[in-house]
């Protein structure tokens, strides 16, 4: 729903996968956030979810250019000359435009531009994983979707709208540091106020309906 939201068929020039690629982006950005709060077994941190953004950014410029070398390379390595001279330049350019992002939050992480492309595909099997262990269970029936939507809906609307701005921010995949700058906070105290907020949603009585067996 997020991504039909989005979706402006002006800017996808006559692209058949543009919405495809729009709602995956959209989804793995969901499930991050989903695995961060949830998951006690795994823990990713908050820059992973702009890495897994921008990772599916380079995939979406070697597809679209029908490549029938050795795609994995050209993800994988900040420098692809061969690939670049093979494709029009204003892909290349954007190409490297999209790099250089995964570039520099790869430096801001201590990490190089190869370990994060692989620390975001360890994240993507992982996703896999326990998307196929769900489906190993029930499916969520109608009823059950349309209640965790009110349960989240109720939740937000009993937030001051500081918390509640960071939080919807946070859900729609963005980092702690871009959801500080929307609201005008720091990363720290966005960072903060969710901390806050989880501390007091885990207090309501919601919650703990949530958990009872």
């Amino acid at each position: 729903l997020d991504a039909v939201e989005r979706f402006d068929i002006t800017k996808a020039k006559g692209n058949p996968r543009a919405f495809h690629n729009l709602a995956v982006v959209r989804i793995k950005s969901y499930m991050f956030e989903f695995f961060l709060n949830n998951n006690t077994q795994y823990s990713i941190p908050n820059y992973m979810s702009r890495a897994i953004n921008l990772v599916e950014q380079v995939r979406n410029v070697i597809r679209a250019q029908n490549y029938t070398g050795n795609s994995e390379e050209v993800l994988l390595n900040f420098e692809c000359e061969k690939f670049e001279k093979a494709i029009p330049e204003t892909s290349a350019k954007k190409l490297r435009s999209v790099k250089t992002k995964l570039q520099r939050l790869a430096d801001n992480s201590d990490k190089t531009y190869e370990t994060m492309v692989l620390a975001v595909l360890k994240v993507e099997r992982d996703i896999a994983n326990y998307e196929t262990e769900e489906r190993r269970g029930l499916a969520d029936s109608p009823e059950e979707i349309a209640g965790e939507k009110e349960f989240m809906e109720k939740f937000l609307n009993n937030l001051n709208p500081n918390a509640r701005g960071v939080i919807e921010k946070i859900l729609q995949g963005k980092t702690l540091e871009e959801s500080g700058k929307e609201m005008g906070f720091t990363r720290e105290r966005a960072r903060q106020i969710k901390e806050d907020t989880l501390k007091y949603f885990k207090r309501t009585p919601m919650y703990k309906e949530s958990v009872e067996d």
